[in-house]
């Protein structure tokens, strides 16, 4: 792309081979920052003028605050994709299949996708600890496990029964994982 995390800018090579200027290129804004106030076609969505427009980042990203990650956790995303992001302090090394990114005003996070989805765990078209082992180990790969997960799930009830009755925790992470369900609701998994 065109946008460096490592220098936290956009990249000039890359730009300079395409020929464009910085100018020519949207503003960056860190995540969280107010990017602009809504104007007055903010309002056919009920958006009052003037109200300030936030940026934020991708959904699992947010998904992964909102869940409550720290420094000592991941969260396993069960939705569309099957996701496991890791905050860092610093930006984290590259790495093959790995996706890296800000994550609130002063950290960064790892993104490894998944070989299967949600839609796998929620029709019983793959066992829950082949998903989930496959997940696993493509974060373990990245260098990126952590001391816990927090499981949120797009699928609410589907999710969490899903997740609830997995076994596939590596018994390391046993009685460290938490669901984060709907409305903030949070459940201990114990395999």
């Amino acid at each position: 792309g065109f946008y460096s995390l490592e220098l936290d800018d956009y990249w000039p090579a890359m730009l300079a081979e395409c020929g464009l200027e910085p100018a020519a290129l949207p503003r960056v804004a860190a995540p969280g920052a107010v990017a602009a106030a809504a104007d007055g076609r903010a309002e056919a969505f009920g958006v009052a003028a003037g109200t300030p427009l936030h940026c934020c980042g991708n959904d699992q990203a947010g998904g992964a605050l909102g869940a409550g990650v720290d420094a000592d956790s991941a969260v396993i995303g069960v939705g569309t994709a099957l996701t496991a992001l890791r905050l860092h302090r610093r930006l984290p090394p590259g790495r093959e299949g790995v996706l890296r990114g800000r994550l609130g005003p002063e950290g960064y996070y790892s993104l490894v996708i998944g070989g299967y989805s949600g839609d796998d765990l929620y029709a019983g078209t793959a066992a829950p600890e082949t998903v989930f082992g496959d997940l696993l180990a493509r974060f373990e790969a990245a260098g990126a496990m952590p001391r816990r997960f927090l499981v949120t799930g797009g699928g609410g009830a589907a999710a969490a029964a899903v997740i609830a009755k997995w076994s596939g925790i590596p018994a390391a992470y046993r009685g460290q994982t938490t669901l984060a369900g709907a409305a903030g609701a949070t459940e201990r998994i114990e395999s």
